[in-house]
């Protein structure tokens, strides 16, 4: 399969792709679409802001294109019939559906949209995810970017940026990313450079570790699925359940491979040993050659990945 979509930049200078979540960060520089810098440059190394400041001055990237990559609380994804508008008004148009979908007053959130690809449902429905920010979190994050002296030019959420990732990875057929944070996780489908579904689920690296911890075998033996194991047979119904709407519902058939991305919460060797034995689609976990087995140096990879956009003169959310 290729992904044609994505082209490499032109562009001779690095671009910074940062994440943050609960004051860790974690920072990558790409030069002519190669990562050059890492910072932390190991998973022991001081993550905080003011580590973060001297990495950038000690390498001169001040006023470097910056893309940042969204929290994974700090927004919301609602998937809605999209209208016929031109794509620039979409976001607007959607943005009237929302009253009865978010709880705070529309003046406080930004918004932003994108379409599902047209043969995602079959053809029959046009479809656009909404994503909604609160508006005061974009402002602190472009005031953070004004502190730092780095010229920000995008705010990317996660879904979108790991299709950075699988265009450097180049996947046989359709994939699916788990993606697991402390307390919840996301599952995302994606299929020839596009994503087609994204959900949430409602345990993350926390529960599955104390469910792996709990559930093992003295003899050896491993089951995913068994009577009590909780975490474990919620993970296996939700990812199953994703699999089949993804087939029967969107009319995109099979997913070909399921990606866990690596995190420091969770035994990923031995919940990859109880996904492979629970599924007949092969898992494997999510890797890039030449960068540490880190989920957050793999974001903020992805967000230095990015393209610049071509169209628009300033800072961009998605």
């Amino acid at each position: 399969m290729g992904w044609p979509w994505r082209k490499n930049t032109s562009r001779n200078e690095v671009q910074l792709g940062i994440w943050c979540q609960a004051g860790q960060f974690a920072a990558v520089g790409c030069q002519n679409g190669e990562p050059v810098l890492f910072f932390p440059a190991t998973d022991g190394d001081d993550a905080s802001e003011a580590a973060l400041a001297g990495w950038i001055q000690q390498n001169q990237l001040e006023r470097s294109r910056t893309v940042l990559l969204m929290p994974n609380n700090g927004y919301q994804l609602h998937l809605m019939q999209a209208p016929d508008v031109e794509d620039h008004e979409l976001a607007g148009a959607l943005r009237f559906g929302l009253g009865d979908l978010v709880n705070q007053p529309l003046e406080q959130l930004v918004v932003e949209a994108f379409r599902l690809p047209d043969d995602a449902y079959r053809g029959r429905n046009r479809i656009a995810q909404a994503v909604v920010c609160e508006r005061s979190f974009i402002k602190d994050q472009v005031d953070w970017c004004k502190r730092m002296n780095l010229s920000l030019q995008q705010i990317l959420i996660g879904e979108l940026a790991l299709l950075n990732l699988l265009a450097l990875l180049e996947p046989e057929g359709s994939v699916g990313i788990l993606v697991l944070n402390e307390h919840d996780g996301r599952l995302t489908l994606y299929r020839e450079g596009a994503l087609y579904l994204s959900r949430q689920l409602h345990l993350g690296q926390q529960e599955l570790q104390q469910s792996l911890q709990a559930d093992a075998n003295p003899d050896g033996g491993l089951q995913l699925v068994r009577e009590g194991d909780g975490p474990l047979d919620y993970l296996q119904l939700e990812v199953q359940r994703s699999m089949d709407y993804f087939d029967s519902q969107m009319g995109m058939g099979l997913i070909n491979q399921l990606w866990l991305m690596p995190t420091r919460g969770v035994d990923a060797d031995l919940l990859l040993e109880r996904l492979e034995q629970a599924f007949r689609t092969p898992w494997r976990l999510l890797s890039v050659p030449g960068v540490r087995r880190c989920e957050r140096q793999l974001l903020a990879l992805a967000g230095a990945l990015q393209l610049p956009h071509v169209d628009e003169g300033g800072a961009s959310w998605l």
